[in-house]
């Protein structure tokens, strides 16, 4: 007979559950009832993660890094289908997503606070760069050409030109009440 031992879970959603749980389960013998209502029951805002945490930087970074990759699966499935309208719609927005990373990062995201979204424009130009040189790479019938060392200067402009504008950025979906 196995031996259960009771773990110390470090983070509460660890074990979010919606089952109940049962009275000999292993998690029944770990935690007293009100602890194990108040682990499996709480909500999301409440522990401090969410799908859209405002107050760290990976949340926007997150989301256009996930748009992006459904977006690059997109454009290879329409170009294999024939699908040259949807392709055309996926590689523009494609187009948008690797000029434009940390803007877009930050207007997803609306981070509260200044440090969060500098820090979320940093890394977007970081990812955006290699994106670019990458995106002018495919477009160029996926051959290289010395220009192509040239196109980091697209995203260099579009990061520049609304570097100082990151908080209007992060407010225009989010509203701030008060």
């Amino acid at each position: 007979r196995r031996e259960f031992r009771c773990r110390v879970f470090s983070h509460p959603l660890s074990l979010l559950s919606a089952a109940p749980v049962a009275k000999g389960s292993a998690l029944g013998r770990c935690f007293s009832k009100v602890e194990i209502q108040r682990i499996t029951y709480q909500p999301l805002h409440r522990c401090g993660v969410g799908v859209f945490n405002r107050d760290q930087p990976w949340t926007g970074l997150g989301v256009v890094l996930f748009v992006f990759t459904l977006d690059f699966v997109l454009h290879i499935v329409f170009a294999a289908q024939g699908w040259d309208f949807l392709f055309s719609l996926v590689a523009i927005e494609i187009a948008i997503i690797v000029h434009a990373f940390g803007p877009l990062a930050v207007l997803i995201g609306g981070q509260r606070g200044e440090d969060d979204r500098v820090r979320a424009m940093k890394y977007g130009l970081v990812l955006a760069l290699p994106l670019t040189i990458g995106y002018w790479w495919a477009v160029n019938d996926m051959s290289w050409s010395d220009w192509l060392a040239a196109t980091i200067l697209i995203p260099l402009a579009v990061h520049a030109g609304l570097w100082n504008r990151h908080s209007w950025l992060a407010s225009l979906f989010y509203a701030e009440k008060g």
